[in-house]
């Protein structure tokens, strides 16, 4: 018969046996715990290196692309004797062409994709070409002005909430406006009969890869300046010389379009803040400080980055390819017309024909 003594030994037996059993499965618990962080911290070590392999290719990329360095463009005004010479100007920025809008954002008023923005850049370029031939039969057009005002990319300019609003990375982003834009291009060159594109370009916010924007280093630090030397280079190597690429480093660009000069600005540095007055009263205030210098001055300046048609005088505002987001609900800023679409104009002269829609 056993004793109290027996009795008690069993029980410290047992229960250092179950000290030793929790302590084991604490320490499995533990290792599987830290065999998890080592996955996920390998996860991440592959992920950043893809994102290292690719920001390499894109910095290999731009160093051959800078040693495109395409002339100062200057538009040259002819006339025959029975047509007026006429060169149209379209304005092409703001499309976003991956961003995110659904329908719930929106109030059903508009939804957007990848696919969608892709559908509605190749709408810009196809009616472009619609309106510049019938613009054809009245007017001799030989040479046409195509501006890329920047913003094609959401990038991760807002941080978590741009992230959201588009499902690639900015190369990826990148990329998928290089293809737009030059399958656009070569839609052009195909179906146009005129002896050049002219191509100025402007560098936007939405393209920086700096969390704050940069001055005089801006354009060094822009994806979409990097996409518009490749587009330039793609021509270049193919021997197109019927397009020529004018890739601006200063924000203004000012081109002579025969009797008469543009200015092309994105428009980012315009402070704005849904003042009473809309974008009229710091669009004029810009105008007429840029007028009052020789290097800025231009008859006629033409913007993006507002999301908004407007026309004025002076200056023309170009919409955006998104139309409606979720920004302006309960905001006082106003979203151009669905779809937004960018501006097709005729310069005749000094005189300046009504714009008309090419979305």
């Amino acid at each position: 018969m056993a004793t109290t003594d027996d009795k008690a030994a069993e029980l410290d037996a047992i229960a250092e046996a179950s000290e030793e059993d929790a302590a084991r499965m604490a320490g499995v618990r533990l290792i599987a715990k830290h065999r998890a962080k080592i996955k996920e911290l390998k996860g991440l070590l592959r992920a950043s290196e893809k994102q290292v392999e690719q920001l390499d290719q894109l910095v290999t990329a731009y160093e051959r692309a800078k040693a495109v360095r395409p002339k100062p463009m200057k538009v040259r005004h002819r006339a025959t004797k029975s047509k007026p010479a006429v060169v149209p100007v379209v304005l092409c920025s703001d499309l976003h062409i991956c961003e995110i809008v659904t329908l719930a954002q929106t109030g059903g008023a508009n939804e957007h994709n990848r696919e969608i923005g892709e559908e509605r850049a190749e709408r810009l370029f196809r009616n472009a070409v619609r309106l510049i031939k019938d613009e054809q039969k009245r007017c001799d057009i030989r040479e046409i002005v195509w501006w890329l005002g920047g913003d094609f990319l959401v990038n991760e300019l807002h941080g978590v909430e741009s992230m959201r609003s588009c499902m690639q990375s900015p190369i990826e982003e990148m990329e998928v406006a290089v293809g737009v834009l030059r399958r656009g291009f070569d839609y052009l060159l195909k179906r146009l009969d005129v002896e050049k594109i002219l191509v100025p370009t402007s560098f936007a916010n939405h393209g920086r890869t700096t969390p704050k924007p940069l001055v005089a280093q801006a354009p060094r630090y822009d994806l979409e300046q990097a996409a518009y030397r490749l587009l330039a280079m793609h021509y270049q190597k193919a021997g197109e010389t019927r397009i020529e690429f004018a890739i601006n480093e200063n924000p203004l660009s000012v081109i002579p379009v025969g009797k008469v000069t543009l200015g092309f600005h994105h428009g980012h540095g315009i402070r704005y803040n849904g003042g009473v007055g809309g974008i009229a009263v710091p669009m004029n205030s810009a105008v007429k400080a840029w007028g009052q210098s020789d290097v800025t001055q231009a008859d006629i300046y033409n913007f993006g980055h507002f999301h908004q048609v407007y026309s004025a005088p002076k200056f023309n505002v170009n919409g955006s390819g998104v139309g409606t987001t979720a920004m302006p609900s309960g905001s006082r800023r106003r979203s151009s017309p669905l779809p937004s679409s960018s501006t097709c104009s005729t310069w005749s002269g000094a005189r300046k024909q009504r714009p008309r829609r090419s979305g």
